[in-house]
């Protein structure tokens, strides 16, 4: 049955089509036709005109791909916009809950410790915490103790690194602590050295009871985590 399609292959062929033209045309493998028809050979106009065939094929094909990418890319933005409107606004309740539900993932939580405390290299992470701190529990910057750790391959950039953060934070420089530089046994080569800023560590300063009662909060949390209904 196969080899019934061969004189259309072949008659396919020598009027200029291509190989993956006459295979689709015909549902055979191009394998075939291109065993079938490797004694023709087309004219330079043929050649030509396959050529320009291929080269409007890609260019509807790019146009297509260009085309959907647009589409998911509209999509995207029109989701991220719409969640980003949910959260970009927060009531004084609402950063209370966000700042405890951080704290309990990224806070200083050991029964040893005495302070509250905080660690992230996430620069807006560390604003909303300090904010947090500023709004919902009465914490003034100046009683903020932030210390900042290193790659010991950026110690020669330390300062420029601590007046990043200062910047940032608003909060002055002279409130750092000595840097801790962290030896890494593997020298790690950051492809953007420049963007980054190692590891900050902030603690309230005689902020003991203010640390129990975010214990309390904390607790607060797993009990409601616990609740098999959302009232």
């Amino acid at each position: 049955m196969k080899f019934n399609l061969k004189p259309r292959a072949i008659r396919l062929r020598q009027q200029g089509f291509s190989i993956s033209d006459i295979a689709k045309k015909l549902t055979i493998a191009e394998s075939t036709v291109s065993l079938w028809c490797r004694k023709i050979n087309l004219t330079n106009k043929q050649q030509k005109e396959l050529e320009n065939r291929t080269n409007r094929k890609l260019q509807n094909f790019f146009k297509l791909v260009k085309k959907q990418k647009e589409k998911r890319d509209k999509i995207k933005t029109k989701l991220f916009k719409i969640a980003s409107k949910k959260t970009e606004k927060l009531s004084k309740r609402e950063l209370f809950i966000a700042g405890v539900s951080l704290y309990w993932a990224e806070g200083f939580k050991h029964v040893a410790e005495g302070r509250i405390g905080f660690c992230n290299s996430d620069p807006t992470m560390m604003k909303f915490m300090i904010r947090f701190l500023n709004e919902c529990l009465d914490v003034k910057n100046e009683e903020i103790s932030p210390r900042l750790t290193v790659n010991q391959e950026f110690k020669d950039r330390v300062q420029n690194i601590e007046k990043f953060w200062a910047d940032f934070l608003e909060i002055p420089i002279n409130q750092f602590t000595k840097p801790f530089f962290q030896k890494a046994r593997l020298v790690k080569h950051y492809e953007h050295p420049e963007n980054y800023h190692g590891v900050l560590r902030i603690h309230v300063r005689k902020s003991s009871k203010l640390l129990l009662q975010m214990r309390g909060y904390l607790e607060g949390l797993k009990s409601f985590a616990l609740k098999r209904n959302i009232s």
